[in-house]
């Protein structure tokens, strides 16, 4: 049911914007659950060394839900109403799934026999061919709760856990375990919960790195980071759209390091044929890819360092005359939650970002789109080190989602 032999149908959202708005801030915080982080951008040795020294740690286990439940006390942040784990469940073959995001929810998407069995209310899918399926949504916060309700919900996920112990290994006891990825937003916390230190394997996410010489680099121009102009004209609509598409066509292929982009490429027209964005130039190109489960805390982390060390001050020499990075994400399209609306929220004098009522419902598979590549853009005339800084911001949605209706 979850996993469909095509990929889903992508639906595209364009937007704009600078470092005096605030989009850009709420940009991570509402993609909880990333699994692929690409850079690419002008070779700079400064932005190269501060950018390569970011990792973090994801990992396997092996956990009953149940487990998620009963020690949930170890990995929640009572005061701030937050998960210092993410977890998200990935048995492929299996019609159910669930994750804990940074809210600290636990989110389950279970059939309809799954779902009759358990007796806990949830949210119906009303995608065509998916109408069975449900969202049950749990606060991990036993303040949520009452005593009584809280109870119900753990026997309910004990029962289930049994059943799945019967009925998937014959009564063996791995049978009841679900395989489940997991990071830990801040290495400073402590967590530590018993299902996480018996049957897991874990490992550092760093950055792999690959450097094009001699490419073609498309010149950024100031509209290409403004709404299209008003016109009656299509051809306007067109032009416009296609330079968008072209623009980050050539990021595209700089991740897969296509032999396309380079400038000695003497390829037969007959067999392919690519050009470059104009106007471009011949120069060299780092693309670095982390690959794992990370938290909007490492993109965060990731998308200030580009702001503060690329943009402020290194970017701006003669090596790199049109400055300019940008940066794609993959979510892990297989969670029943990948996007958290946000707003900002301002509490002694500090300025935080702030989860906003329910999560969109959306169909969980393996062959989902849920991505987003932004472009930053400064143009070398502005001088002055807080000169506006401009961007463009694409984001890509399969059809099995109600993020955008």
């Amino acid at each position: 049911m979850l996993n469909h032999l095509l990929p889903e149908k992508e639906r595209v959202k364009v937007s704009f914007g600078g470092t005096e708005t605030s989009e850009l801030d709420l940009l991570a915080a509402c993609h909880p659950f990333i699994q692929q982080l690409d850079i690419v951008f002008l070779s700079n040795l400064s932005l190269l060394n501060n950018l390569e020294k970011i990792e973090t740690v994801c990992g396997i286990t092996k956990a009953a839900l149940a487990d998620v439940i009963k020690y949930s006390e170890t990995f929640m942040n009572s005061v701030q109403s937050k998960s210092n784990l993410l977890l998200v469940s990935q048995n492929r073959y299996d019609d159910d799934c669930w994750c804990v995001d940074p809210r600290g929810h636990l989110t389950l998407l279970v059939s309809k026999e799954t779902y009759e069995r358990l007796g806990l209310v949830g949210r119906k899918l009303l995608f065509k061919g998916h109408e069975d399926s449900h969202y049950i949504d749990i606060p991990l916060k036993k303040e949520a709760h009452s005593q009584k309700n809280w109870s119900r919900i753990l026997t309910a996920l004990e029962s289930w856990d049994e059943r799945r112990r019967i009925e998937l290994l014959g009564g063996s006891e791995d049978g009841a375990l679900w395989d489940v990825r997991f990071c830990v937003p801040d290495s400073s916390s402590s967590v530590n919960p018993p299902f996480l230190s018996q049957k897991n394997r874990t490992h550092s996410v760093k950055s792999t790195k690959k450097e094009l010489n001699d490419v073609h680099i498309p010149t950024l121009l100031q509209q290409d980071f403004q709404n299209c102009p008003p016109s009656n004209s299509e051809d306007v609509h067109e032009d416009w759209s296609r330079r968008l598409h072209t623009l980050f066509e050539w990021v595209g292929m700089v991740c897969l390091g296509a032999q396309r982009l380079y400038a000695n490429d003497r390829v037969d027209p007959y067999i392919a044929l690519y050009d470059p964005p104009a106007p471009n130039r011949v120069g060299d190109v780092v693309h670095l890819r982390w690959r794992g489960l990370v938290s909007s805390e490492f993109v965060k982390h990731v998308l200030d360092v580009i702001e503060c060390v690329g943009y402020r001050s290194t970017l701006r020499d003669t090596h790199c005359p049109i400055p300019f990075v940008s940066v794609s994400a993959h979510s892990l399209t297989s969670s029943p939650v990948t996007y958290i609306p946000h707003g900002l929220s301002t509490e002694s004098g500090r300025t935080t970002t702030k989860p906003l009522g329910n999560v969109p419902l959306k169909v969980p598979s393996g062959n989902g789109v849920d991505s987003w590549s932004i472009l930053f853009h400064k143009s070398s005339t502005q001088s002055t080190e807080n000169s506006a800084l401009r961007w463009c911001l694409t984001e890509y949605l399969g059809q099995f989602d109600t993020r955008w209706g």
